[in-house]
């Protein structure tokens, strides 16, 4: 698989148990994305707006196996 462009996954995000575009791991440290959950208006590198419908991209989160890991922050989101 291609090198994923993490400063361009923001957006409206859809978490599902398959059909994932990305399978995402949460870590504490180390992580190659920092998140920052936002309400609305998710539109630079790291901000995401969890929705039901309507989704930029899925993420299904993983334990082992994944394309990329997050720590969600509450300042400081991105790559």
């Amino acid at each position: 698989m291609a090198r994923i462009d993490l400063s361009k996954l923001y957006g409206k995000v859809r978490e599902v148990s398959i059909g994932e575009d990305y399978k995402v791991r949460i870590v504490n440290i180390g992580e190659d994305l920092r998140v920052r959950k936002v309400n609305i208006g998710a539109n630079n590198s790291g901000q995401w707006e969890m929705v039901s419908i309507g989704e930029d991209f899925k993420v299904r989160f993983v334990d082992i196996g994944e394309d990329f890991s997050i720590r969600f922050v509450q300042i400081g989101e991105g790559v």
